[in-house]
């Protein structure tokens, strides 16, 4: 696992400075060693910071070589099924220095070129430069659990694992582009190919392409949404199961692995104690001393009794949660809704010295342990029934203002017969109506803040399905991509920790999506417990979905109250386009009834006033 970066162009090694400023500021990414590569044409800089984790020699450094020079490859990932692509070609004659991965993945493509990406199992983003075409291939996994960013200037093609290491290059101006603030409103996180600064845009999973020397390219996509819709055989998903997870812990490193307690990280748990794997793993569980009823202890407790597997608890107390907020948003890539928690408990494994985690990660969205997938169906059985209600709309909203929740209901029966536009209703943070009132500009619907590229492909994703397996493939396309892979690998690699999410393994992955969703899920996830349900307590099983969550209403009230507020102000008090009345009402009315009126439109603006002051964006 590493951080990656590079520019092409003539006269490229003129920004050798800038790709060590860019270096630098991706140190945790990899503390391990670094390296750049400077074309003998001085139109190709390459450079990565390594996390040693398979192979921690120096025989696996990067950027790795050719050994005629004319190939020279940086790479950030995992491939789980390198030990398959090395025997295939350990068979063609080809010769291998290091034992790890990144050298099969080079190697791989320098034989089968953009073709060889589909049979790459893995997480990952990679450049290969071919210093005899003068060409640079980029590449980015099929669900986008690595980022890659990248932007054109002068005559130049930048590219980096980050978009604050781009910034740190000096050669980009620190504009916040509008139309994602309105995505970040929307949904808690600007929808790729956008980010949060003008100009710099985020290669879409699954997606390639090849820069020339012109820099001229065309977007690619390399992996398809798999439309094999067979079921698979009894016991099948188990075994495949299995497999994944003994895929998942190749490691010259110890690796922990993130309990909660819930179904699918007890299913790893369980998994890893099936292999005969438990001296391999030591699960980690966040507890919350002072908001007992977010803590998961009992039952992660519980499955690492059962299982054997050595376990180690981290309370947080809410004086420990206010200290340690701002060092968690300051390693926000890009302002996002998600992902303090991930931040804590990466934290909590990074100071006993892993760098390597399993998370439960994709099991919600595979199996549909999310209430929008039952929200959505009944919304459209019912939804003729439901019409009259429009018409009492003002009414509503006269004696409900600016309540979250009577907005986006009737948002939802202006959209009811369109599966994207309800699902994108439904995941909204701030309503349509909200968004307009707080954020003073020309302000758009849920599908037209995405652009034609990716609504396209969201559009696609849903035709022929049935509701709840359309619901699916968005969750995992769309909310997973880009919310939770997205804040998993910054807040992971915060404290250099790589973190593997075995639920969405290409193998498996291709085997689940051929399971229906059941129509009523009791137990929840019952399409997932029927496979895996006697690994488990029945407690574990019969429990009502708690999620990955924090105490946050409290913590805005309380420990975290001034900085919110601080945060609030700053944005109507430095830029004209937010409008102060609206978010000190949204305030002022959350601090009086927080249950009613939930505190993720809150989270989400003091986010951004945050991001936007941390990074001084204009």
């Amino acid at each position: 696992m590493c951080g990656i970066t590079g520019i092409v162009g003539d006269g490229a090694g003129s920004h050798v400075n800038s790709i060590q400023k860019i270096l630098a500021a991706m140190d945790h990414r990899g503390p391990d060693g670094n390296g750049i590569y400077n074309s003998s044409r001085n139109d190709c800089i390459m450079a990565g910071n390594r996390l040693a984790i398979l192979d921690i020699s120096k025989r696996a450094s990067q950027p790795m070589h050719s050994e005629d020079g004319r190939f020279t490859f940086v790479y950030n990932g995992e491939c789980y099924n390198f030990l398959e692509l090395r025997n295939s070609l350990e068979k063609e004659g080809v010769v291998f220095l290091s034992s790890g991965d990144t050298e099969v993945v080079f190697k791989w493509l320098v034989l089968k070129g953009k073709d060889g990406l589909k049979d790459i199992n893995g997480m990952f983003s990679l450049a290969l430069w071919d210093d005899k075409k003068k060409t640079l291939l980029l590449a980015r996994d099929h669900l986008g659990q690595k980022p890659l960013y990248w932007l054109r200037f002068d005559n130049f093609f930048l590219f980096a694992s980050e978009v604050r290491a781009l910034l740190a290059s000096g050669l980009i101006e620190r504009k916040a582009d509008r139309s994602s603030i309105q995505s970040f409103l929307a949904y808690g996180t600007i929808a790729w190919p956008n980010t949060i600064i003008e100009n710099i845009r985020q290669l879409p999973p699954g997606a390639f392409f090849i820069v020339t020397g012109d820099m001229n390219f065309k977007e690619s996509i390399y992996r398809p949404v798999n439309e094999n819709r067979s079921a698979p055989e009894s016991g099948e998903l188990r075994s495949i199961f299995l497999e994944t997870v003994k895929r998942h812990l190749i490691s010259d490193v110890p690796v922990a692995l993130f309990l909660s307690g819930g179904i699918d990280s007890s299913s790893l748990t369980a998994a890893v104690n099936i292999l005969d794997m438990n001296e391999s793993v030591t699960n980690v569980s966040l507890t919350y001393p002072d908001d007992p009823e977010f803590s998961e202890h009992k039952y992660s407790g519980m499955v690492s009794d059962m299982t054997g597997c050595k376990y180690m608890e981290f309370p947080v107390s809410g004086n420990e949660f206010g200290k340690l907020v701002p060092k968690a948003l300051d390693a926000l890539d890009q302002p996002s809704m998600d992902g303090v928690n991930v931040w804590l408990i990466s934290h909590a494994a990074g100071q006993s010295g892993f760098k390597v985690a399993l998370s439960g990660l994709g099991g919600d969205e595979l199996f549909g342990g999310y209430p929008t997938f039952y929200d959505i169906h009944w919304f459209m059985k019912w939804r003729n029934l439901l019409q009259p209600l429009k018409s009492i709309k003002p009414l509503f909203l006269r004696h409900n203002p600016r309540y979250h929740r009577v907005e986006k209901f009737f948002d939802l029966l202006e959209n009811q017969r369109d599966i994207l536009k309800l699902y994108l209703i439904r995941r909204e943070v701030l309503s349509l109506e909200l968004r307009k009132s707080v954020y003073s500009v020309n302000m758009h619907d849920s599908t037209t803040l995405l652009s034609d590229d990716t609504l396209s492909f969201l559009k696609r994703l849903t035709e022929g399905h049935t509701v709840l397996n359309a619901i699916r493939l968005l969750e995992l396309y769309f909310y997973m991509s880009q919310v939770l892979l997205k804040d998993a690998d910054i807040m992971g690699m915060a404290h250099s920790i790589e973190i593997r999410a075995p639920f969405l393994d290409s193998a498996f992955l291709e085997r689940a999506l051929r399971v229906d969703i059941p129509l009523r899920s009791n137990p929840l996830k019952s399409a997932w417990t029927g496979e895996i349900g006697d690994w488990l307590p029945k407690e574990i099983v019969r429990r009502k979905k708690q999620g990955f969550q924090l105490p946050l209403a409290g913590y805005l009230k309380g420990e975290l109250y001034h900085l919110v507020e601080e945060n609030l102000y700053y944005l109507f008090e430095n830029y004209s386009c937010f409008n102060r009345r609206e978010i000190v009402t949204l305030w002022q009315r959350f601090l009086i009834n927080p249950k009613k009126r939930g505190w993720n439109r809150i989270w989400a603006l003091f986010v951004l006033g945050y991001y936007l002051r941390k990074h001084n964006l204009r």
